[in-house]
């Protein structure tokens, strides 16, 4: 305990934190920034300002303050020492009751050792019979298995060969399902091959049929087939009937670049227009007038072979020469039809080529006859104007102005049909 003086008495009871007095909040703040000097001036300047009568009284309650805290420490440790005098006994007690539980455990081990070694001796025993008996028993339980897997392995290799003769059946008949589904597909493909195939030739059959100007039936798909049976080339190397010059732009192919085409001598009069396309240019307008023999010595085959023919000769012409096209037939008088007609044309009667002169005297001169028949033509020689013949049937003729036809010669063919274009030159 510190000597008590005014100046600590005082520092006491302004900070705290000595003489039994707890620390202020004051103190605590100063003492925590460091501020020793500065609290120790404070507590100086509060001393020089207090009377010595209050300094003293105010030491004394310090002074009473201490001494009661002394007795407090004095009493709290003589019970401190009580106390631990109580615990030493108590543990001396404890001690020696330990002591005795021990002595008694170590007779209670010993006892047990002697048990658990007598109970091991006789369970070594058992042990070693139980062992005994367990490799009998193990011997007699291997020869069994021995027995039992031979006799599963002999069952198992008749099971795989049967197994493998199952599966080499299944996979026999899954070959021959899998060629049948695939001899069913094929047919079924080619089936619908040739539908579609059919159908394409339908369309065919009826857009020709509409550029004829028939109306699509059996009789005219019939008659479709026979022209598409002729031999004759189509596209722009086809021979063309009719070589002229029409009123207004006519396209015709050109194998000349626009640029080159130009600069030819040659194409000069040609006026060249949308790439390789040429126009010509011309103020003639003439018209073909096509005349069936419907005598009855055309009848069964050959009128039909006619009107494919003439829709053969149709189709080879241009858009624009087509409005022009104007049919005919003939027997002894001549006929104007329409194109629908035609089909549809019977036969019977005598022939009389004759009957076309009045015609061909009021035509115009850039107009062209081309007349089908088979060949019956005795007053050919009296027949006047710009005509053309084809006679089918394998009739043949000495007028130049006669073609013989026939669909199994092709160099004939197109022979023929440069004659024909010759002859309807306009």
């Amino acid at each position: 305990m510190e000597p008590l003086d005014a100046l600590s008495a005082l520092s006491a009871i302004l900070w705290g934190g000595a003489h039994g007095l707890p620390q202020t909040g004051a103190g605590r703040a100063l003492r925590d920034a460091g501020a020793d000097e500065y609290m120790q001036e404070l507590t100086a300047r509060w001393a020089q300002s207090l009377d010595p009568l209050e300094v003293a009284e105010l030491m004394a309650r310090i002074q009473g303050a201490q001494d009661a805290q002394d007795a407090q420490d004095a009493q709290d440790a003589q019970g401190a020492q009580d106390a631990q005098d109580d615990q030493d006994a108590q543990d001396a007690q404890d001690a020696q009751g330990a002591q005795d539980a021990q002595d008694a455990q170590d007779a209670q081990d010993a006892q047990d050792a002697q048990d658990a070694q007598d109970a091991q001796g006789a369970q070594d025993a058992q042990d070693a019979q139980d062992a005994q008996d367990a490799q009998d028993a193990q011997g007699a339980q291997d020869a069994q298995d021995a027995q039992d897997a031979q006799d599963a392995q002999d069952a198992q290799d008749a099971q795989g060969a049967q197994g493998a003769q199952d599966a080499q059946d299944a996979q026999d008949a899954q070959d021959a399902q899998d060629a049948q589904e695939i001899l069913q597909n094929a047919r079924a493909e080619m089936v619908s091959q040739e539908e579609r195939l059919r159908q394409i030739d339908l369309m065919r059959e009826a857009e020709m049929c509409n550029e004829l100007g028939w109306s699509v039936s059996d009789d005219t798909r019939a008659l479709v087939r026979s022209i598409y049976a002729l031999p004759l080339r189509k596209g722009s190397a086809s021979p063309q009937p009719m070589t002229r010059h029409l009123r207004g732009p006519q396209t015709r192919p050109c194998a000349l670049p626009r640029a080159q085409a130009r600069k030819s001598r040659d194409m000069a009069r040609v006026h060249v227009v949308e790439g390789r396309m040429c126009h010509a240019i011309s103020e003639t307008e003439p018209s073909l007038r096509i005349v069936i023999d419907t005598s009855g010595s055309m009848g069964g085959s050959r009128i039909r072979e006619a009107i494919a023919l003439a829709g053969a000769v149709y189709l080879s012409l241009s858009p624009q020469e087509r409005r022009s096209v104007e049919w005919y037939t003939y027997t002894t008088v001549l006929t104007r039809i329409e194109a629908r007609h035609v089909p549809h044309l019977t036969t019977g009667g005598g022939t009389a080529l004759s009957c076309l002169q009045p015609a061909l005297d009021a035509s115009s001169r850039h107009d062209r006859w081309l007349v089908i028949t088979d060949g019956e033509i005795p007053d050919l020689a009296s027949i006047h104007g710009s005509i053309a013949l084809i006679l089918i049937g394998g009739a043949t003729h000495r007028d130049p102005r006669c073609i013989s036809w026939s669909r199994h010669d092709k160099l004939a063919i197109d022979r023929n049909c440069r004659r024909l274009q010759k002859l309807l030159r306009v």
